[in-house]
């Protein structure tokens, strides 16, 4: 994957739409989430804070170095924004 500027920029919120499945999104959330754990650990903190993640599932992925539950966390936390949105526009 090319290195993004954005956890969510443009060209990486194009791959998640080409995905036509839960799987898959959150394969490639994993995939992003484990090169900014290696390469700018700080960074993805500060991603999880602004994309407003549970403190609770920081934990968790804390205690089990499971990237998986981060990727869940914030697929769950979108879906949730999104549904919300679009409950106000109605």
């Amino acid at each position: 994957m090319s290195n993004h500027g954005s956890f969510f920029d443009v060209d990486f919120v194009r791959e998640l739409q080409a995905f036509d499945n839960e799987k898959l999104i959150l394969e490639h959330l994993k995939k992003r989430i484990d090169e900014l754990l290696f390469s700018k650990p700080n960074e993805l903190m500060q991603h999880l804070y602004r994309l407003d993640v549970p403190e609770h599932k920081i934990e968790e992925f804390q205690a089990t170095s499971n990237t998986m539950v981060l990727s869940k966390a914030i697929w769950d936390r979108q879906k949730l924004k999104l549904k919300n949105w679009t409950e106000k526009i109605k």
